[in-house]
């Protein structure tokens, strides 16, 4: 008896947790990623001055390399599947006083929780050179959130879109 009661207790508890846990917040929809920066010292948030946003925005519509004013990075994780779709964008960008690291942290979804499941990542990153990463910390591909830290290297501006797609 004590058995049966034990294994109606788990089998709840896992109804429960897949209860509460619906496939994504938005049917169909997009939802916001979250980007945090960590570590920056004597930061302006995205009010960049108009030269230095001009600069960056410009570079976002130029293929993949460096230029002069900075380097734009794309880090893929997973790949595009049939039936895929975007499901998570979000974009930010700061800049700093003197060169520095710069670590900006991507969520999908924002809140933490449940998204949709996710079949790939693409995060631009537009820094001054072309020196850091990215790295998955928690979640992933196949799964329902997914935690991506991106470093840029001796830095004084990043511009980070991150594309979430899934199913």
């Amino acid at each position: 008896m004590t058995t049966l009661i034990t294994a109606v207790a788990a089998l709840s508890a896992v109804l429960v947790v897949g209860a509460s846990c619906p496939n994504g917040s938005t049917p169909h929809g997009v939802d916001n990623v979250a980007l945090e920066f960590k570590g920056m010292n004597t930061t302006m948030n995205s009010l960049l001055e108009n030269s230095l946003a001009e600069v960056i925005s410009n570079l976002r519509n130029q293929s993949l390399g460096c230029w002069p004013f900075g380097c734009k990075r794309t880090y893929t994780f997973g790949s595009r599947v049939p039936g895929d779709y975007m499901v998570g964008h979000g974009e930010a960008r700061r800049a700093a006083i003197i060169p520095q690291d710069i670590t900006v942290i991507v969520l999908y979804p924002e809140s933490g929780e449940c998204g949709k499941t996710i079949s790939y990542v693409e995060i631009q990153a537009t820094q001054l050179f072309r020196f850091g990463g990215a790295d998955i910390l928690d979640g992933g591909i196949g799964q329902r959130h997914i935690k991506i830290r991106v470093v840029a290297k001796l830095t004084i501006f990043i511009d980070v879109v991150a594309s979430i797609y899934g199913y």
